[in-house]
């Protein structure tokens, strides 16, 4: 309860900053709670709703999806479309701001900051997409112990995201609570680092 409450990044980007990642992470803890108790469609419904808070969450759904009815995965996918194919097709009308964001955008990446060195931006984009779709395809198959710690597959994707903006991972914060780790403390609240740019620091030079 004291990472939770305590957590740096939640006081910062959710008490002083009011970014609505909160919702996603709790809506994702209310669909574990959900599933638990056999109620699938409101699983199904919550899991979109954060989705709908924070996209990036949208990761989580096949994991935590998995082995739930074919009502729980029906109930996601329309929610979900159905929140945000009003702003998909007006973006697409007004000339796509979240797909210049998605092609141009990069901030505090990692992964991705040293492909894109070496093979070029648009190469590096399919890179980490490969990587991180491989490592999903492997933990599904292969360890699928990975995919009861939600916090390691969002630490994966985020490692090779070209954007990671420190509220992000407000998503981690939940589940690091749940099962504490030394990585997950320590990208909570090592992340707020990013912030030390020359624009938050007050120089103009």
């Amino acid at each position: 309860v004291l990472l939770y409450a305590w957590s740096p990044l939640l006081i910062k980007e959710v008490a002083f900053t009011g970014h609505v990642d909160i919702l996603a992470a709790l809506c994702l803890v209310a669909v574990v709670c959900a599933f638990r108790y056999g109620r699938d469609a409101i699983g199904g419904l919550v899991l979109a709703t954060g989705i709908c808070a924070r996209l990036s969450a949208g990761v989580l759904a096949p994991l935590l999806l998995k082995g739930r009815s074919k009502t729980a995965w029906a109930v996601a996918a329309l929610a979900s479309f159905a929140c945000y194919a009003p702003f998909v097709f007006r973006g697409i009308a007004d000339g796509g701001g979240l797909g210049v964001f998605a092609s141009e955008w990069e901030f505090n990446s990692f992964a991705y900051g040293l492909f894109a060195v070496v093979a070029g931006a648009s190469a590096a984009k399919l890179i980490c997409a490969v990587l991180f779709v491989s490592f999903y395809a492997w933990a599904w198959f292969r360890r699928p112990d990975l995919l009861r710690c939600p916090d390691v597959v969002l630490g994966v994707f985020f490692l090779l995201s070209p954007v990671v903006n420190p509220w992000y991972l407000v998503l981690l914060v939940p589940f690091v609570a749940l099962r504490p780790s030394a990585w997950g403390i320590a990208a909570t609240v090592s992340v707020l680092i990013s912030y030390a740019t020359g624009l938050n620091l007050g120089r103009t030079e």
